[in-house]
């Protein structure tokens, strides 16, 4: 990499075009700049600098005559010139950046916008980055357009399309990383292991083993030289080229022993914050014990729920790439940790696409791990997950393979799991006598072990079936001791799920007005514990309610806005959903 032009030299190239000729050019700095000014002072001109590397190059090149003025670009803020006006130009609106590729391109373009846009945001809405590509299009004579998106689909294939022997991305890049400090160039290094393109100080201190306020200084300085810039909030982030970039070279000038111990850093900081989080959202869940030793002094947990949730929130997708990194690397322990964690805000959520991605992956390590509980566990936790989006066959699956593992080991509370898990399959299959006989040992089971959790969710699955047997004073029974369990544990979530349990029995047995004050209970209470699920199945019966009374628009309203609030509730899991059908019918 060339290192960038001094001001020495700089000063050579403006006093010859100024007409100097260069046996009068002094060869010291001093003497070129003084020179420099001197003939400037008869004159009016605008001087452009482009591409300056740093406020110490720029000074020698400043005249001191009032009437030239000068504009100068480059990548780092130079926040040391406070007399200057300071521009930030910032990527091209994807408007301009189409504008742009049918501009170069010509006729080679699809007229369709659509795969040019996609070709825009490839480009990261970079000008230089568009012209290049846009040239390359146009003068590519074998290979068709499609072709060319394909092929620079591919990272390694971009990053060798974003130079043409005159131009190039990179290089533009490497300027302003070659300039960094040494300890700044292995900052942004290691901040290219974080997943995603934001980057939370906290995280960023993780990876890099920092304390938090030297951080932020080294984050601040990367944004002033445009290696990253700010987001929402307290984030800062990647540009997509620069991470490219970033992981491309910088990440490859660290050691990789520097690189391990920051990914376990970063991995062990995830894992303590996501199981913070965790215990937050469900707690007197019975967890397994984590193992973290390479745990950064930032690391601090949450202060209350509504803190928890808004960080996993935000930071979940970054989490979920972090177990594919984590399973990548042989690091079988933390990877399924990790995933563990996630597991009750993806049920709050149900999200459950990234559940069961983060647990396949998850399950194969923990048996790569040897750890037959672990792996019992996950599979446990795989079948929740294919349980809840009504995939009952896989989920049984899971619950059986989960039986046999954890037989091998002495967990007997996961044991005792997997057999519950499998009786709510039955109650969803409609296999109701058989459903309420294991819930029934199961329920027996956690009392005995105090797994009072456990069994008031036990309590709720016993009060669902035994509405389907049209047992409903004992299914009353059953859900208003479930819900009493939990507020006296304060699980939040399950006691909205427990007030919906008790208006779906009253519903069922024909109390039309209680299912409709409970059903506005849920919705009130599911609003504070931010369940949007629980809250559009209570918004469903409360429509089945109305629907029922014969007030139609009313039932119509709510059912529409139970669709807003979380959409398709799938009416083999969710009761309302199945009346609010028949209703429609």
């Amino acid at each position: 990499m060339l290192p960038p032009m001094s001001s020495v030299d700089a000063l050579d190239n403006v006093l010859r075009t100024l007409g100097v000729p260069g046996e009068e050019i002094p060869a010291d700095l001093d003497g070129r700049a003084n020179l420099y000014r001197h003939r400037l002072r008869e004159l009016r001109l605008l001087i452009v600098f482009d591409n300056v590397a740093s406020v110490d190059q720029l000074l020698p090149l400043l005249p001191g005559a009032s009437q030239c003025r000068v504009l100068v670009t480059s990548r780092s803020r130079m926040i040391a010139m406070d007399e200057a006006t300071h521009v930030s130009v910032e990527v091209l609106p994807q408007s301009e950046g189409i504008r742009l590729f049918r501009l170069v391109c010509g006729e080679a373009l699809p007229l369709d916008d659509e795969p040019v846009v996609r070709l825009v945001e490839r480009c990261g809405s970079l000008p230089l980055a568009m012209r290049i590509i846009a040239a390359r299009i146009r003068n590519t004579q074998d290979e068709g357009f499609d072709d060319i998106t394909q092929r620079l689909a591919d990272e390694s294939e971009l990053i060798d399309a974003l130079e043409d022997g005159e131009r190039s991305v990179m290089t533009a890049f490497r300027l302003s990383y070659g300039v960094l400090s040494t300890d700044l160039r292995q900052f942004f290094g290691v901040l290219a292991l974080i997943p995603g393109n934001e980057i939370d100080p906290r995280t960023a201190a993780a990876v890099a083993g920092l304390s938090l306020r030297p951080t932020k200084r080294m984050l601040a300085e990367l944004h002033d030289s445009h290696m990253i810039v700010r987001t929402a909030g307290q984030y800062y982030g990647f540009h997509d080229l620069l991470r490219l970039f970033a992981v491309d070279q910088a990440l490859t000038d660290v050691s990789v022993e520097d690189r391990d111990d920051a990914l376990r850093r970063l991995l062990d900081y995830s894992t303590f914050q996501a199981e913070a989080s965790s215990e937050l959202i469900a707690p007197h869940r019975r967890r397994l014990a984590l193992v973290l030793d390479q745990l950064p002094e930032v690391t601090t947990g949450f202060s209350d729920r509504h803190q928890a949730l808004a960080w996993i929130r935000h930071e979940w997708p970054c989490l979920v790439e972090l177990c594919k990194v984590a399973a990548d690397r042989g690091m079988h322990r933390r990877c399924w940790q990790l995933a563990f964690s996630m597991r009750d805000f993806f049920f709050l959520d149900k999200l459950w696409d990234p559940w069961i991605r983060t647990h396949t992956i998850a399950a194969d390590a923990a048996r790569a791990a040897n750890d037959d509980r672990a792996w019992g566990t996950t599979l446990n936790n795989l079948g929740i997950a294919y349980a809840d989006r009504g995939e009952l066959s896989t989920a049984a699956a899971h619950y059986k393979q989960a039986y046999a593992v954890l037989s091998q080991t002495d967990d007997d509370h996961g044991l005792t799991n997997a057999g519950c898990n499998l009786g709510w399959v039955d109650l969803y299959l409609g296999n109701h006598s058989t459903a309420l006989s294991s819930l029934r040992d199961a329920f027996d089971s956690y009392r005995r072990s105090g797994s009072r959790r456990n069994a008031a969710i036990t309590l709720r699955g016993i009060a669902l079936t035994e509405t389907e047997l049209g047992s409903y004073d004992d299914a009353l029974a059953h859900a208003t001791q479930a819900l009493t369990e939990a507020r006296e544990l304060d699980l939040e979530l399950d006691a909205v799920m427990s007030i919906n349990c008790i208006a779906w029995v009253c519903y069922c047995a024909g109390r039309l007005a209680e299912a409709a004050s409970y059903y506005a209970q849920a919705v009130e209470q599911g609003e504070q514990c931010e369940t949007s699920y629980e809250i559009a199945r209570a918004m469903t019966g409360l429509g089945n309610t109305h629907a029922a009374t014969g007030s139609r628009q009313v039932a119509e309203d709510l059912w529409t806005r139970a669709s807003a609030t979380h959409s398709a509730l799938d009416p083999k899991m969710v009761g309302e959903a199945r009346i609010q059908l028949l209703h429609r019918e």
